[in-house]
């Protein structure tokens, strides 16, 4: 098991090396929201984290995150929705 967590370190100590890692969060759901993103910051991560897909379209920045964390059921607009429009904004997702 220890193994396993050096690996982790090294993994979350090379992508820091780089630049802040930074992470678009959303999910209906507050509490997950709010664990999921003090769980990421804690660990380093920068998080972006909204409870409602179209506000988190509207504030979508460009060429800012390096990984989506969508929540496929959400009203509104699901997450597979909220992807291809993200697509069509951001060519480099």
């Amino acid at each position: 098991m220890d193994s396993i967590n050096n690996n982790d370190n090294e993994i979350s100590k090379n992508i820091s090396d780089k630049h802040p890692f930074r992470i678009l969060l959303v999910d209906d759901e507050p509490d997950i929201t709010s664990v999921t993103k003090r769980g990421l910051q804690s660990n380093g991560f920068e998080v972006d984290a909204f409870t409602d897909p179209a506000e988190a379209l509207s504030n979508f920045k460009t060429a800012v995150y390096d990984l989506l964390l969508l929540d496929v059921k959400m009203p509104k607009i699901n997450g597979f929705e909220l992807y291809r429009r993200i697509s069509k904004i951001d060519d480099s997702i």
